[in-house]
């Protein structure tokens, strides 16, 4: 039961439009836009890192159920979290802490792509979310020098031109002016915060070359 539970509030505490019911999870589109989700990424795949991982996840619960169940719509639950940063990094910080971790947690808001995950009685499609973000990080990027990090991703484009505009990722001149970047074979660096949706951008623009 308490594990139950606590997939429920993964789900449902971060959801800033619970009146949808069972529509919510039945329309995509509508799932997307109103879904915020919670995704806490441990500093490995280890026993130990995992199970971290878990205490800051519910640390983090726990400060935020309250406040969140009370949100009526996805834009108030962003205003909220965006707001409370700090705070939330601080009880991550402090489960951390308790757990005997010397890591530190970056907290952030973005949208990031999420591959199906299926629970007991329901399923979340693929798809863009709106995601409170929680990155377990060690002090130093690299312990030994420097390193290449492959990055999985959904095996499909999930961005188009007007998905581009329609979201604000750029301007229509400046997607203009990249698209011809790409053509001309030009050098392009995407940077920004874990799930702003760099990977999504590069994989975009390469339909370009």
């Amino acid at each position: 039961m308490r594990k139950w539970w606590k997939r429920l509030a993964v789900f449902a505490l971060l959801a800033a439009a619970l009146t949808y019911g069972a529509g919510l999870l039945k329309d995509h589109n509508l799932l997307e836009e109103n879904l915020l989700r919670l995704h806490v990424v441990a500093n490995s795949d280890t026993q130990a890192d995992q199970s971290v991982k878990l205490q800051v996840r519910d640390a983090v619960l726990n400060v935020l159920s309250d406040a969140m169940g009370a949100m009526p719509t996805m834009e108030e639950a962003k205003a909220y979290l965006q707001t409370h940063l700090p705070e939330i990094r601080q009880a991550a910080n402090t489960a951390l802490k308790q757990a005997g971790s010397s890591l530190e947690a970056a907290v952030t808001l973005v949208k990031e792509a999420f591959p199906q995950r299926i629970y007991d009685t329901f399923r979340l499609p693929a798809g863009v979310y709106e995601t409170l973000r929680i990155t377990i990080v060690h002090e130093s990027v690299a312990l030994s020098g420097r390193c290449v990090c492959i990055r999985k991703s959904l095996p499909y484009v999930r961005l188009n031109e007007k998905k581009m505009l329609r979201e604000k990722f750029c301007t229509p001149e400046i997607l203009e002016l990249l698209k011809q970047c790409v053509k001309e074979r030009k050098n392009i660096v995407f940077c920004g915060q874990p799930g702003v949706g760099k990977t999504e951008c590069a994989k975009f623009f390469s339909g370009f070359i």
